[in-house]
């Protein structure tokens, strides 16, 4: 995904020049535009201290009390002044938190905010806001073996003890993916700097590397997969060249599997509000709706599932996740109205989706959809929350 020079920048920015006296400034009022610019992904916790509101807003912009400012995005603003960048977006300075006007506003914009960014800096270890991500990084057992490279200079091999796994690549393990916000972030964003418990790892959409001499974490198949999710196909073949042998059909049941993993991945993470369900998702499902091709395109979006293959989509259902960390037992569904009641963001946990390989335009289809209608909450964010829904099957 390269950046996008047509959509709209981010409306505020914090200027990270003296990362003492950070301020924040409106992009529209920046001489130099497109502005190159930082994104940051964390872990709110149990809340922010001194966030944008309409009360500190004009003092803001004059400067930002250093003091007053969590951990978290102190470090953010050091990390972005280092690399030689001036602006970053953080959502809790950038967004003014009690205004519901500019709130809809920017999270109409959220996926192309990470999806435009210069990187993303992944706050990955930290549980909360105060916590901070750039503390010292205790490394694991191992043991140091030298050796001769070919350029006859002496070098090292760590080995680590059989059985350990490096907490950065177990699923859950790191605070940032057990939350359903962070998801997106972290899936629309093309280059990212991970700062997990054991390393600092740079990932694009082909390719992770560790920075300089940090640990060399395994990465997972369900990352590789997932990091060039939205490349488009020719760029995607030069990350996996098996690619090129699919065929159109291939390609699309490739992109119903993503979806079908995205859902399964979503699920498994937490939000502190649960009517935040579909919103926290709204990125990614417009983003599919961009890739789909065009002869496959599955139709409307309709609260979490595509119209066209309804008689698919219904057939999602809860499964526990089974993470140590996690809670996921069967429960009620919650009080608050999320969604309609024949789509999975209606509920709480795990779901998994029919999605893959078996679409294959309907011919075995056992019901036909008569009528289907959501009533969004909101005609301005088409992929975010439902007040209703409305379905109507013939059996075939």
């Amino acid at each position: 995904m390269k950046p996008d020079k047509s959509r709209a920048l981010p409306t505020r920015f914090i200027d990270c020049r003296t990362p003492s006296a950070p301020r924040l400034v409106v992009s529209e009022n920046l001489d130099d535009t497109p502005v190159p610019y930082v994104a940051l992904s964390y872990v709110w916790g149990d809340s922010i201290s001194h966030c944008t509101g309409r009360e500190n807003y004009k003092t803001y912009l004059k400067g930002i009390d250093y003091d007053t400012i969590p951990q978290t995005i102190r470090d953010a603003i050091k990390v972005t002044h280092d690399l030689g960048m001036r602006y970053i977006w953080i959502d809790a300075f950038c967004i003014i938190q009690d205004c519901e006007k500019d709130k809809k506003r920017e999270l109409a914009k959220m996926g192309s905010i990470y999806q435009n960014a210069h990187f993303t800096l992944i706050a990955s270890s930290a549980p909360g806001g105060d916590a901070g991500f750039l503390q010292d990084r205790t490394l694991p057992p191992h043991y140091r073996i030298p050796y001769y490279r070919s350029d006859g200079h002496l070098g090292s091999v760590y080995v680590g003890r059989r059985g350990y796994t490096a907490p950065s690549v177990v699923p859950g393990k790191e605070p940032v993916d057990r939350r359903a916000w962070c998801f997106q972030e972290w899936l629309l964003s093309p280059r990212k700097l991970l700062y997990t418990s054991d390393t600092l790892r740079y990932h694009c959409q082909t390719i992770a590397r560790p920075v300089e001499d940090s640990i060399r974490a395994i990465r997972t198949v369900q990352s590789f997969v997932l990091d060039h999710a939205f490349l488009p196909i020719e760029r995607a073949i030069l990350a996996n060249p098996d690619l090129a042998e699919l065929s159109s059909e291939e390609h699309f049941a490739r992109q119903c599997m993503l979806w079908g993993l995205i859902v399964s991945n979503y699920t498994q993470r937490r939000l502190s509000c649960n009517t935040d369900r579909l919103p926290a998702f709204m990125a990614i499902a417009e983003q599919f709706d961009a890739i789909w091709q065009p002869e496959w395109h599955p139709g409307r979006y309709v609260a979490g599932l595509w119209e066209k293959f309804l008689p698919r989509d219904l057939l999602w259902y809860r499964e526990l996740a089974g993470h140590a960390w996690q809670d996921d037992s069967l429960r009620p569904r919650p009080a608050e109205y999320l969604a309609p009641s024949w789509a999975w963001p209606s509920v709480d946990g795990h779901v998994i989706t029919r999605a893959g390989a078996t679409y294959d335009r309907g011919s075995n289809d056992a019901c036909k959809v008569q009528k289907c209608s959501i009533t969004l909450l909101d005609e301005g964010l088409p992929y975010g929350r439902v007040s209703a829904g409305y379905l109507k099957l013939s059996a075939m």
